[in-house]
Parts: structure tokens; sequence; C-alpha cells
């Protein structure tokens, strides 16, 4: 080997070494417990739960407990200043779950509803939007569109563990919605088992399709005694199944509690009008175009009102109009 070639590793090991340790007697040095010990050189590894950011909000080797998430001991804190409003204003505050032991949640996914109100100035109110930092904080934000003296009420409707168990066991459940399935005409007419299903296999059933309806899913029903399939005629809904009871109730405890409200949330706060007619009147009216922003808005008088644009009132011809050359179907659902 060349002998200038050895000398340059050789200079480079002596150099990634040299940065190696100081690298180590830098990081480690500043370690509360030690790396080494001198009696029985054991190495003692650091603990990992003192090196995890403060928001985990757990013990480091002592008891501990964390339960979901408690309304009552949860905590609401404005974040826009709520003395002036004025119509339209944005009011933000800030939400960190807490549990019954009034330890902060270290997850999302609480299910919240969150309303603003105003029954004085006709019946108004304004949903919020509820977004999830997913660390057991979230933000609630709504838009000041009822004048007067309004109320913020935040509840939990259900908790991280009860959307979980929604969203992973109980929606992708096949056969929890189940109906009866009437076949024949007549005396003859008798009915058997009908449910939706999407995924698996099965064997001997009716199968019923539909292009605009049921996506990928199936109805199939229980093949009636001296009936054909094609003579089914009407459907009549059995909810919840057997199945889905089945499966729910080894979770019942997790929507026992029902909706519950944010402890010492329910404030009073004054929203000063701003020209609400003009702000109102400004917007175009609603259109095809700006029907996915429509379920913005807020409720007056029973009437909804988006907030990027007008509703229109449609007389009897319009809705003729509307309604020509089209097929109009209605279910009725009987329990």
């Amino acid at each position: 080997m060349n002998i200038k070639r050895l000398y340059l590793i050789l200079t480079l090991g002596s150099m990634l070494l040299c940065i190696t340790v100081y690298h180590v007697v830098n990081v480690y040095g500043k370690l509360s417990v030690p790396i080494l010990t001198n009696s029985r050189n054991t190495l003692v590894v650091p603990s990992v739960m003192s090196m995890l950011p403060p928001y985990w909000n757990s013990t480091n080797g002592e008891l501990g407990s964390m339960n979901v998430t408690d309304a009552s001991r949860t905590l609401l804190t404005p974040i826009s200043n709520l003395t002036v409003i004025h119509y339209g204003d944005v009011i933000k505050l800030q939400l960190d779950a807490k549990d019954v032991n009034g330890r902060q949640r270290v997850h999302g996914g609480d299910f919240w509803k969150a309303l603003l109100t105003n029954k004085n100035n006709g019946k108004c109110s304004v949903p919020g939007h509820v977004e999830d930092l997913g660390n057991g904080t979230y933000f609630v934000t709504f838009v000041a569109n009822c004048v007067g003296q309004s109320t913020i009420a935040i509840a939990l409707t259900h908790t991280r563990e009860a959307v979980r168990f929604l969203e992973r066991e109980f929606l992708p459940l096949e056969d929890k919605t189940a109906w009866k399935g009437y076949f024949g005409t007549g005396a003859k007419s008798n009915y058997t088992m009908c449910v939706l299903h999407r995924e698996g296999t099965w064997e001997n059933k009716c199968e019923y399709r539909s292009k605009t309806g049921l996506g990928r899913s199936l109805l199939l029903c229980d093949k009636p005694e001296n009936q054909s399939c094609s003579s089914l005629h009407h459907l009549v809904a059995v909810f919840p199944s057997k199945t889905a009871v089945d499966v729910a109730s080894k979770h019942k405890h997790l929507f026992e509690r029902g909706s519950k409200a944010v402890a010492e949330t329910t404030k009073k706060i004054i929203i000063f009008d701003n020209d609400q007619n003009r702000v109102t009147e400004q917007l175009p009216y609603c259109s095809p175009e700006t029907v996915d922003k429509t379920f913005q808005g807020h409720w007056f008088n029973g009437t909804w009102h988006p907030a990027h644009c007008r509703t229109q009132k449609i007389d009897v011809t319009k809705v003729k109009s509307c309604l020509a050359n089209k097929n109009i179907l209605l279910l009725e659902i009987r329990r």
C-alpha cells in the first residue's frame, strides 16, 4: 500500500476517534445518572421516561393511573379577547383534556361538541370547529354570527376510546344493519333476513346490486322458500342487528357516560352588531359551485345561513321546474 495513502487513513481514523470520544464525554457527562460504575464496571441505562418531552405527563418509576377524558376536569382557556366581540369576528379557545385524576391526556381523538347560541335576538346558533392537535389539546373556533348576549357551550360526546372502537371495530363490522325482505304477493308473501355485505364469502344468497347507491356493498337476503329472488318487493329496517348488539354490548361502558358539558365553560359573551344585514347582503347567492362550502355557517330563526353565500327562497314554480323529469323515491322506515 502507498505510504501516503496509509498515513492519510491513519490521520482520518484518529480524527474520527477524537470526535467520538468528545461527543460521548459531553453528552453523557450531562446526564444525572452514571454511565459506568467503578465498583462492578456495570453499564447503567438512563431512564427513558426522563428523556421524553414534558407533555408526556408520566411518572418516573412511581405508581400512576391514566383514565379516559373527564369533561368535569377538562380546562378551557380563551385565546381571543372575549370582552370586545363584533359580528363576524373569530373566537378561539384552547381545550386541555384531563382525566378523572386531573392529569393531562397525552393523546387526542376525543369527540367534542361545541355550540354558540343566542335565544334572545332570534333563535341563533353557530357550530364550533374543533381542531385536534393529537396530544390532548384542542382548539375550538367560532364565528361570531349571533348578535347580542350569547352563550358558548362545549360538551364531550365520546372519549377517544369510544371513537376508536367505532372506527376500528363497529363501522367495519359486516351485517350490523339488517332488514326484513318481503317476497311474493298476497297470502304467499313471506320474509327473510337481509343484510348489507362488503367483505368475505357467502353461499346461496339472493344478491342485489346498485351502481349508484351501494358502492361496493351488496344487499344479501336469505333465499325464501318457494319464492324466487326476483320477487322481493320491499324491505323493513331491523336495527340494530343481533351481530351489532353482540359486539356493542362488550363495549357498553364506553357509552354509558353520555354527553357531558365541560365544567365552568358555559360562558356568556356579548357580540356587538357590525351592520349584520349589510354583511349578509354582500354575499352572492348559493350555487352548485359553492355547495361544498355551505356546511359552514349558522342557524337563524330556523333557517340555515351559509358563511360564503346567501340561500334563496324558492317558490312553487321554481320547485316544479327543478324537479321536472326527475324520479323521487320515498323510503319509509318502520320500527
